[in-house]
């Protein structure tokens, strides 16, 4: 017959003479440990997880953000399209009563991105209505590739 293991743990407070002791079985002091290390390893995977949820609803406001915006410049792009129509409408009475053949051309649906160049001492880069729409080009004025307007007025 073997004989039962015990570990013996010493708790030794500052300021008391006599220290406490507890007498634990093998078995148990080990089932102590491993729910120790498993209850760290799940804390562990929690605070993962939970990282990555708190990342996708960071990221969820953030497209719910971009997608308010696009729809303000869809809204502002149909604006825009109707003014388009109304002042063709106007431009062509305005060309009849002058007796001037004259309609503005129509642009296809399909049609693609129109570039503009833009001949000035510069732009401002950081307009709404240019950031992220800048191409390439060449600063005559600065003698360098960065389009910003050095004057300020941009």
């Amino acid at each position: 017959m073997s004989m039962a293991r015990y570990y013996n743990i010493m708790i030794v407070p500052d300021g008391v003479e006599s220290p406490f002791g507890i007498k634990l079985r093998s078995w148990v002091f080990k089932g102590l440990i491993g729910g120790a290390v498993a209850l760290t390893v799940c804390l562990i995977l929690f605070f993962v997880f939970y990282g990555h949820i708190i990342s996708r609803a960071a990221r969820t406001d953030q497209l719910a953000r971009e997608n308010e915006a696009l729809k303000r410049y869809k809204y502002k792009l149909l604006l825009l399209e109707e003014n388009m129509k109304e002042t063709q409408k106007i431009v062509s009475k305005i060309s009849s009563l002058a007796g001037v053949d004259f309609k503005i051309p129509e642009l296809p649906p399909d049609s693609p991105a129109i570039t503009v160049a833009v001949i000035d001492s510069g732009i401002c880069a950081e307009h709404p209505d240019l950031a992220g729409r800048i191409g390439a080009g060449y600063d005559f004025v600065e003698d360098d590739t960065t389009p910003q307007d050095a004057a300020g007025h941009g």
